[in-house]
């Protein structure tokens, strides 16, 4: 009977021509849900079996339980190495039935530890937020950086906004000397080349476009005659009336008139209206200058009488 009951523990599973030997080996030994485990057999065939598997045959794959991978390996004698990987997540499961050749593996009992079986349903209770090292000096010096901007930028305000104001006048006034410029450059390289009226249109269209960008005065809808008198007012250099006249009369005769202009005659004018911008833009600085002056004397002045 002792020795039956022994020879029972060894054959677990056994069908017709083959028997796993021993019992399945679990690794890891202990293993919970979710953990990827392997299961181990060791079979014993008789002559004439055969175990393999289909290439073509589909793993079991439930909710409850995983089958990852199958793998066979001869053993000695007539032993063979059967190793199943998988992963349950539910306690206490079974393997379900898997087909090797002339070999059925039914009903592999799997015993499954779950966290809740070793601590109980208790849970512990919530935790505190955990910081970074150094977060909460992080914090407090984000918030005083925060805090002194404002009053950095306060005390600092009127400067601020007077270097703006600067800079932004300085790019407003030299914006139309270095469009004009451009513009220059580009006839120059079409001097000889457009027409002698596309050439002068476009000239004494940038100029007048120039002289009322610098002054403030519209020079744009008015004749040539008038221009020359407004910058006889606005200038004390005589010269810049003069010049600016006798190139717009100049072009005035070739638009409507007929006359024709070598290319000498156009780079011999952008030659004069670059050195009529020169003393524009001395002139004007001139201008500022005193401007900026009598403000100084007046605010001194209002000064000395409060």
């Amino acid at each position: 009977l002792v020795l039956s009951l022994m020879l029972g523990g060894l054959h677990l599973f056994a069908g017709e021509g083959y028997a796993i030997i021993g019992r399945p080996h679990f690794i890891p030994d202990n293993y919970y849900i979710g953990d990827e485990v392997i299961c181990r057999l060791i079979l014993r065939t008789e002559p004439g079996i055969e175990i393999s598997r289909d290439p073509a045959l589909k793993l079991p794959d439930r909710p409850e339980l995983v089958i990852e991978e199958l793998n066979i390996y001869p053993g000695t004698g007539n032993q063979t190495v059967v190793e199943i990987t998988f992963i349950p997540f539910y306690p206490q499961l079974r393997i379900p039935r898997l087909d090797l050749g002339d070999v059925v593996l039914d009903e592999i009992v799997i015993n499954t530890f779950s966290i809740l079986d070793e601590g109980g349903s208790n849970f512990e209770p919530l935790r505190s937020q955990v910081y970074l090292p150094y977060t909460r000096e992080l914090v407090l010096v984000f918030i005083f950086i925060l805090l002194l901007i404002p009053v950095i930028f306060l005390s600092a305000s009127d400067r601020f906004r007077k270097r703006l104001k600067d800079r932004l006048a300085l790019k407003r006034r030299v914006r139309p000397y270095t469009r004009i410029s451009s513009l220059i450059r580009e006839l120059g390289e079409s001097a000889g080349v457009v027409s002698p009226k596309d050439f002068y249109t476009r000239l004494t269209q940038a100029l007048r476009s120039y002289l009322s960008d610098v002054t403030g005065i519209d020079y744009i809808s008015i004749t040539t005659g008038e221009i020359a008198a407004g910058l006889k007012r606005t200038f004390e250099d005589p010269k810049i009336a003069e010049s600016v006249q006798e190139v717009m009369q100049f072009a005035d005769e070739i638009k409507f008139s007929g006359k024709r202009a070598a290319r000498a005659h156009q780079r011999r004018d952008l030659v004069r209206l670059r050195r009529t911008i020169t003393l524009v833009e001395k002139e004007m600085a001139r201008i500022r200058q005193q401007e900026d002056e009598d403000k100084r004397r007046s605010s001194r002045r209002r000064g000395g009488g409060a």
